[in-house]
């Protein structure tokens, strides 16, 4: 491990090296996140934590997923054969133990989101705590197949039933079984977003509603060699209401998600493979896998990230700074060896022509 503090310390030195690389014994022994090495970043906060702002009215609950269905069948008889139920849950998860916490961290079926997904996000950060919470965990958000069977140890709240015509995203569930009923549920999905989501783009592309795909390039400043670095092989999810897919950077820093959004889209970096991950402390005395994220954009996203506390308009500095420069310094270290050094052993992992092929992706 010497040596992987030793490149951390090179990676991060233009902030005095206030990171810490340590090894974490896994409380799970199946677990992806709790076998892979710790990387604890000081984070201090200075990206700043969620703000909400209004409860958002659900245009993919039940209820307004019915209302949208009746507007459709007084025009179209078509739509009378579409059934509508609950196809998913809109839940609250808050771990209790350690061994919890880090067990549905692991989890690859669920996408997890630290904030409510049914709110305005005022001010976009890299965690939340909602107000007099005094657990020790981050709590999470997530909408799951109905019947989804948790872990004894998590508090979980089906905060609202769903119907998701299309699935959500890398969980989808749902197949068509015919080019009759994929035009139905188009057209219901659009009709309730129409009706319930003011930021509901309405245009169409062939057929369908307006692109908005997500895309872009991450960098990171390095104020020794006085220019924007990219940062390869990190994770990037794009999300809409309860629909969230992912992608990875290429050796350029560059990403885009093959998905048609038609909103605004909610951005996030993960600062994990699963043979390493980025953990802060930051709001919460558990550590939580270190993530930037920026919500409601309606074109592509470019965090280029520096260190200055105040930074220009469009990029992002301290905390994603941190982040930034130590995952560069791990992602070295396990996959590139360019200094001689021994790399680790990988964990279902291969590293090909600048590509990080995995069993379970995140």
């Amino acid at each position: 491990m010497k040596k992987l503090i030793l490149i951390a310390c090179l990676s991060v030195f233009t902030f005095a090296c206030k990171e810490t690389v340590q090894e974490v014994q896994p409380s799970v022994a199946t677990n992806n996140v709790a076998n892979s090495a710790r990387v604890g970043v000081d984070a201090q906060d200075n990206d700043g934590s969620f703000e909400l702002g209004a409860k958002l009215v659900n245009p993919y609950s039940l209820k307004n997923m019915e209302t949208a269905l009746k507007e459709l069948q007084k025009t179209n008889a078509d739509f009378k054969k579409l059934k509508i139920e609950a196809t998913h849950d809109y839940v609250r998860i808050e771990a209790t133990t350690d061994e919890s916490f880090s067990a549905i961290q692991s989890r690859k079926d669920i996408d997890l989101f630290r904030y409510p997904l049914d709110y305005e996000v005022t001010k976009s950060g890299n965690s939340y705590k909602e107000k007099d919470f005094t657990g020790k965990y981050q709590v999470f958000w997530a909408a799951v197949p109905v019947g989804y069977v948790f872990d004894k140890a998590l508090k979980v709240k089906v905060l609202e039933k769903l119907f998701l015509p299309k699935g959500n995203g890398n969980n989808s569930f749902i197949v068509m079984k015919s080019d009759l009923e994929e035009t139905l549920l188009d057209a219901l999905d659009n009709k309730s977003l129409s009706l319930f989501d003011p930021k509901y783009t309405g245009g169409k592309k062939n057929g369908r509603v307006a692109a908005i795909i997500p895309s872009g390039s991450i960098k990171v400043w390095d104020d020794y060699l006085g220019y924007f670095l990219p940062i390869e092989g990190v994770t990037i999810v794009g999300k809409r209401w309860f629909t969230s897919l992912n992608t990875t950077t290429d050796f350029n820093g560059n990403y885009s998600i093959n998905y048609s959004f038609n909103g605004p889209v909610d951005y996030s970096i993960f600062w994990q493979r699963n043979d390493f991950i980025i953990e802060t402390s930051s709001l919460f005395n558990a550590k939580t896998p270190a993530v930037t994220s920026q919500n409601n954009i309606s074109a592509s996203w470019s965090p280029w990230i520096v260190g200055t506390s105040t930074p220009p308009s469009g990029y992002y500095s301290q905390d994603a700074f941190r982040f930034a420069h130590v995952y560069r310094a791990a992602f070295v270290y396990y996959y590139k060896n360019i200094w001689g050094i021994k790399s680790p052993p990988l964990r279902n992992s291969s590293y090909v022509n600048g590509i990080i092929g995995f069993n379970n992706p995140i």
